[in-house]
């Protein structure tokens, strides 16, 4: 189950309070407008975080990964099904699994810190605590891009959960796929999590600054 939901606010609902000047039926012509809009960018952001929820859940049950924790970090066939993760979801920027024995083996591999502990991880925990999906917060990662993780509990062939197998993605894709969508002349459409925190937007430096959506709503009824 995921923890992320999506609400889609056009800008150009800022605008709303002029909806009094107009005829009724200009309004509501407009209104019904925009939530087709609405629907549609919602229905396509939650299309795409599904994508990588579900191909998250079908690695997590493949026989190499469900085997890690008797594999070495270098093992070719567990970093090939890795590896096929990324090439399919390519905002994907890295997929791992960490271990309940301490290890952490990831592709691409990274340069970690000598007590790096993937245990101790927010990812890991919560996926942990959860026993599901989960989504993360969005955070800006150590490279410098606007991310969120998604992370799922592995479980051996005899029903051992071994640790946690997550991937970290980028928020830049899906924010490029709305950037093209207008509403009207001059409005467009951006999306922010249950907290507020922008997930996708035209302007990717905004990504995961807080969004006023209760005030937006107050301001536009």
């Amino acid at each position: 189950m995921t923890i992320l939901c999506l609400l889609v606010v056009p800008m150009v609902i800022l605008t709303a309070m002029n909806f009094k000047e107009s005829s009724g039926a200009l309004e509501k012509t407009y209104i019904t407008s925009l939530t087709e809009v609405n629907e549609s960018v919602t229905s396509m952001v939650e299309m795409s975080f599904n994508g990588y929820e579900l191909g998250l859940i079908q690695t997590s049950m493949n026989g190499n990964v469900k085997a890690a924790a008797t594999k070495d970090e270098d093992d070719q066939w567990l970093l090939n099904v890795l590896k096929s993760y990324t090439e399919t979801y390519s905002q994907s920027l890295m997929v791992y699994i960490g271990l309940e024995d301490g290890r952490f083996i990831s592709y691409p591999s990274v340069e970690l810190p000598e007590d790096y502990d993937a245990r101790m991880r927010d990812w890991y925990t919560s996926a942990m605590e959860s026993d599901c999906f989960i989504w993360t917060d969005v955070y800006v990662d150590a490279i410098g891009k606007t991310t969120v993780t998604g992370a799922i509990p592995v479980y051996d062939n005899n029903n051992q959960r071994i640790g946690v197998l997550a991937t970290d993605m980028a928020l830049s894709g899906i924010s490029k796929g709305i950037s093209t969508i207008r509403v009207g002349d001059n409005g467009y459409v951006f999306a922010v999590n249950p907290e507020g925190k922008m997930i996708a937007h035209s302007d990717e430096s905004l990504l995961g600054s807080m969004v006023p959506v209760e005030e937006i709503r107050l301001a536009t009824t």
